[in-house]
């Protein structure tokens, strides 16, 4: 059974993030080996099925699946164009080939195997969801919606052209239809994590309480999400509520060590709304720690300086942010206003 692949960026991406000078974490190492283990074991055997039946397509489809999975689309593609030569209207091999393609960039040819595909499988919905996407990517929402609607007609319970529909009214700022699509979706599959992330986000958007529920249950889903965390984390962050926060915050940097999102914000929380600026001056030193740049930190942990009494260290701080960015206006008047005092 084909494994589902989404185009769509996750949320992740774009929020902030920040490299680590840390060494890695090899706790799991052991587990890594293990799935890197099964995975050459099982191409092994398809290298072997092959060797006996060179015209086995599925085998092909297979392998490249493994191929694209571990990131290597040259290699995903060669298989899904040897599974082509057997059978040039196979699905799932002009599934592969088109994602493979997309995957290296080459968009004109990704949409033209999706094509090929609808053209010869009128009933494969897997490609009309693809030729969705691309065209939501390239914002021509009435042909993604086209091609959801004709996904919806192969199979009015398949939960992900609903998701796509969310995403198409969302991007046309219909959020309340939006909503009712993104629903839909994880009525159809309750266990489809995306679904919940992006209704939670739009409850979120409206600072509405219903943001925890879908977070959480996302958080249920896939308990190491720092994505679910970090938008958990900022709602109770902008509703005042400082122990639930940093205690989201606390399980994010238990999962992710070399995230700065929870470091800094913990900072930040004990600096304006606990007012434990000990505390704070900690949490922003270990941000700066894995971001040296950071002057947001620089800045917030000069004011906790300053709350202190400790304006020789304020002012180095201060001073730090605007040596980092030049136009950073609290920081220039923050420092002008120490020494203009």
């Amino acid at each position: 059974m084909m494994v589902k692949q989404f185009i769509f960026i996750s949320l992740a991406t774009v929020m902030f993030a920040c490299g680590s000078n840390t060494e890695p974490d090899n706790s799991n190492a052991t587990s890594s080996d293990t799935s890197l283990s099964t995975v050459d074991a099982q191409e092994d055997s398809l290298n072997k099925v092959l060797r006996e039946d060179p015209n086995n397509e599925e085998a092909y489809i297979l392998r490249g699946r493994l191929k694209y999975n571990q990131s290597k689309f040259q290699g995903a593609l060669g298989d899904a164009k040897r599974a082509l030569e057997v059978d040039t209207t196979n699905p799932e091999a002009l599934l592969l080939a088109g994602e493979a393609y997309f995957s290296m960039d080459d968009y004109f040819a990704s949409q033209k195997s999706f094509e090929n595909c609808i053209a010869a499988n009128k009933k494969y919905s897997p490609c009309f969801e693809k030729l969705a996407e691309i065209n939501l990517l390239r914002k021509n929402y009435d042909k993604a919606m086209g091609y959801v609607n004709d996904a919806l007609r192969i199979d009015e319970r398949n939960y992900y052209p609903y998701y796509l529909k969310g995403w198409i009214y969302q991007e046309r700022g219909d959020s309340a239809t939006a909503a009712s699509s993104f629903q839909t979706s994880v009525e159809l599959k309750p266990d489809f994590y995306d679904g919940y992330i992006m209704l939670g986000s739009l409850y979120y958007n409206e600072n509405h309480p219903l943001c925890v529920q879908y977070f959480s249950t996302a958080l249920e889903i896939l308990p190491s999400s720092t994505e679910a965390m970090y938008f958990l984390g900022m709602y109770y962050q902008n509703n005042l509520k400082p122990t639930e926060a940093l205690s989201v915050y606390k399980r994010m940097m238990e999962v992710d060590a070399s995230d700065v999102r929870p470091l800094y914000n913990s900072g930040f929380i004990n600096l304006t709304q606990t007012e434990n600026f000990d505390s704070a001056i900690t949490y922003f030193d270990a941000a700066i720690s894995l971001n040296p740049e950071y002057h947001q930190a620089y800045y917030n942990r000069g004011l906790a300086y300053l709350e202190k009494g400790d304006k020789s260290k304020a002012v180095l701080d201060f001073q730090k942010a605007i040596d980092i960015n030049r136009d950073y206006t609290l920081a220039i008047k923050a420092l002008n206003k120490i020494q203009g005092s």
